[in-house]
């Protein structure tokens, strides 16, 4: 059985390793892979408008998976969508790296190159992972069928060897071409060698969609699959206004590699109160990551945010929370993107936690879905945030939009993309002003503040008078005495920032009962 976890973030040149869990997930759906599924019956025949194409994505909790059929005669697998990366790579039958995937291929579907009649490209392919997982093989062209829409001479790399803890399953992604190994030098080592047409690319030059643009709608965590909609938006999986933004660039080269957006204030609510935990001049570049399952952000922001939630922090730094505290409807988190007058999009905080085999104080306990300690700042917006948005990305364009999604509607309303921009989104054509590159930073306009009793904070920074708020803290779920609670401290922190303290498990002591450690598992986070 594998843990909740991650391994790995492609960005550019490099890759970052990130922090596992080391708890196993129940009762979170299903767990991952530990059942075998019907891989064929998974494979979406959605029948598409001109200039659209729609397919099935699996919710396999860490990991959303899309089917697809290779070669002739078809070969179905399925693999992991990934915004984050911009090559399609299939494990290979029989080969090494099947063999230390505990299953996987057979579960999953693998590419037997002895099958039909792939091309070999004869250019080598190679991808390393945080924790010394390696992916190695060779670029091949074949057949691959995607939804409705069969696509020829398609390149995708044909993985034979590698290393992991874990296993591994292929991947699809559906970045720049800018992204690709070839051209940051992984596959072929020789950094800047050619880009080659991936597989949204293929759709447009063979005439399936109009447009390098497509949207995802993940659905909620409990609803077995979602949707990607190649060449469309569908403006019935949403509410509100959906908001396109630019995305940000390379801060060295000024170029388009990763599909990042400009973030600008994160913030909690419960009953009707709120606090902000970024200063009103944050702005910093979030990676909107198909690939990653959990939210990352930076360390100081995410002590304060672990220190209001009064989180117990366990092995493997793993934040762990009450689940009862999701019982509150009202408790959420809030992004803002580009600015106050950009979009918004809420999180309830039940979306944020997955059970887990362990007690806090005898009750049921869950992971909360943030973490921290990616390097110099990075944020990552992971699966556990994108799920409450509606994302379209247009790479054409270099725009990203996004609107509070609609969970579990079954009404429909495709309209295509084109050159010319997303149908009916409104456009935000600048940046905000002072954004950080993938860095960021808790808020220093906000004095450190504790709870000192009801209704009110009082702070004291150095060298100021106190200062009173008076706005009563969001309780989430649990209604305590007014205890301040432990303070929670990720590990690897640059700094401790202090903030008000949501009174979730009041004067309880936080005393922990894990049950069923498993080792550091891995999948893959691009």
């Amino acid at each position: 059985m594998k843990s909740l976890v991650l391994s790995a973030v492609a960005l550019g040149a490099f890759v970052v390793p990130a922090i596992a869990s080391d708890l196993k997930v129940v009762n979170y759906r299903t767990i991952p892979h530990q059942k075998p599924r019907s891989k064929f019956a998974r494979h979406s025949l959605k029948a598409r408008s001109s200039g659209s194409l729609q397919a099935d994505l699996t919710n396999d909790v860490v990991l959303y998976a899309i089917s697809v059929n290779v070669g002739n005669p078809a070969q179905n697998i399925s693999v992991q969508i990934d915004t984050g990366s911009s090559d399609l790579w299939f494990p290979v039958t029989g080969s090494q790296l099947c063999d230390i995937s505990d299953g996987l291929c057979d579960q999953l579907g693998s590419y037997d190159t002895r099958s039909g009649s792939p091309k070999d490209l004869n250019l080598p392919f190679l991808i390393e992972y945080g924790g010394g997982t390696v992916v190695k093989g060779d670029f091949l062209a074949d057949t691959v069928q995607v939804g409705s829409a069969t696509l020829t001479s398609v390149h995708f790399a044909a993985c034979s060897t590698g290393s992991s803890t874990s296993g591994v399953q292929g991947i699809m992604g559906i970045g720049y071409e800018d992204g690709e190994t070839t051209v940051v030098g992984a596959g072929s080592g020789e950094p800047g060698a050619a880009k080659y047409t991936n597989i949204i690319g293929e759709m447009v030059r063979q005439g399936v969609i109009n447009s390098l643009a497509y949207s995802l709608w993940l659905n909620d965590p409990n609803s077995a699959d979602g949707n990607v909609l190649f060449g469309g938006v569908d403006t019935e999986k949403f509410s509100g206004t959906l908001i396109s933004m630019p995305v940000v660039p390379d801060s060295i080269t000024g170029g388009f590699t990763s599909l990042s957006l400009p973030l600008t204030a994160i913030a909690v609510s419960a009953d009707g109160q709120a606090f902000t935990f970024t200063a009103s001049t944050f702005a910093s570049a979030a990676l909107i990551d198909s690939g990653t399952t959990l939210m990352y952000l930076p360390n100081d922001i995410v002590d304060a945010i672990w220190t209001s939630l009064q989180v117990t922090v366990a092995r493997g730094d793993t934040p762990l929370l009450p689940c009862s505290v999701g019982n509150d409807p009202s408790a959420k988190m809030t992004f803002t993107f580009n600015g106050d007058n950009g979009a918004k999009i809420d999180v309830l905080l039940t979306d944020l936690l997955a059970e887990v085999d362990a007690t806090i104080s005898g009750q049921p306990a869950c992971e909360l879905l943030i973490t921290g300690g990616a390097p110099e700042g990075l944020i990552i917006l992971g699966d556990a945030f994108m799920r409450s948005a509606y994302i379209t990305y247009d790479l054409t364009n270099n725009m990203i939009a996004i609107a509070q999604t609609k969970f579990n509607t079954s009404d429909s309303n495709i309209q295509e993309i084109n050159s010319s921009g997303i149908p009916g989104a409104s456009v935000m054509s600048t940046l905000v002003s002072g954004l950080a590159s993938q860095t960021g930073a808790a808020a220093t306009d906000v004095p450190p503040a504790r709870l000192t009793g009801a209704g009110s904070f009082s702070t004291s920074p150095a060298g100021s008078a106190a200062l009173e708020k008076t706005a009563t803290p969001p309780t989430f779920g649990i209604t305590g005495t007014g205890a301040t609670g432990a303070s929670a401290t990720h590990k690897n922190a640059a700094s401790s920032v202090q903030s008000p303290m949501f009174n979730i498990v009041g004067a309880l002591t936080c005393t922990i009962t894990l049950m069923s450690f498993l080792g550091g598992a891995m999948m893959v986070w691009f």
